[in-house]
C-alpha cells in the first residue's frame, strides 16, 4: 500500500473513532434523559398514590441522611392531580427543573387545595440515577 493510501485509511479510522464517539455520547445522553422520563414517572405515581414513603427513596441518600423527611406529617394528605406545568433542562444536561401543579386534600378537611412544586433533579454519573433535591412537596 503506498505512503498516501495509508495516510487515507488512518484518516478514515480516525473520522468513524470521532463519528462512534459522538454517536456514543449522544446515545449516552438520549438515555440520560429516557431515565429522567422513567424516573420522574414512577415518582408522579408514588406521589398521586400519596405513597410518601417510597416518594422519599426518589431523594438524593446523602440529602435523606442528613435531614430526613418526616413521613409522618404527610399520613393525611390525598393527591388528586398532578400536572408538569413547566421544564428547563441546564446546558450539561445534568439537572432539571420543573414545576409540578398538585391537587390534594388533608383527610380532616373538606378543602381541596392545590400547590405549586419547584423540583430539582440532578443526574449522578456514578450511579447513573436522577435524584430529587429539592425535597418532598411543601403541602400545608
Amino acid at each position: 500500500m503506498s505512503r498516501r493510501g495509508a495516510r487515507a485509511q488512518g484518516v478514515d479510522m480516525i473520522a468513524l473513532c470521532l463519528a462512534l464517539t459522538a454517536g456514543c455520547a449522544a446515545y449516552s445522553e438520549m438515555k440520560k434523559q429516557d431515565d429522567f422520563s422513567e424516573t420522574t414517572k414512577s415518582y408522579e405515581k408514588m406521589i398521586f398514590w400519596s405513597d410518601f414513603d417510597t416518594a422519599d427513596s426518589f431523594r438524593d441518600p446523602q440529602e435523606r441522611e442528613t435531614h430526613p423527611a418526616d413521613i409522618d406529617e404527610f399520613k393525611n394528605i390525598k393527591v388528586t392531580s398532578y400536572s408538569v406545568k413547566k421544564v428547563s433542562i441546564s446546558e450539561d444536561q445534568a439537572e432539571v427543573r420543573q414545576i409540578v401543579e398538585i391537587g390534594y386534600y388533608r383527610v380532616d378537611e373538606v378543602t381541596l387545595k392545590t400547590m405549586r412544586d419547584q423540583q430539582v433533579w440532578a443526574y449522578n454519573p456514578t450511579v447513573k440515577r436522577w435524584y430529587l433535591q429539592s425535597g418532598l412537596p411543601p403541602f400545608k
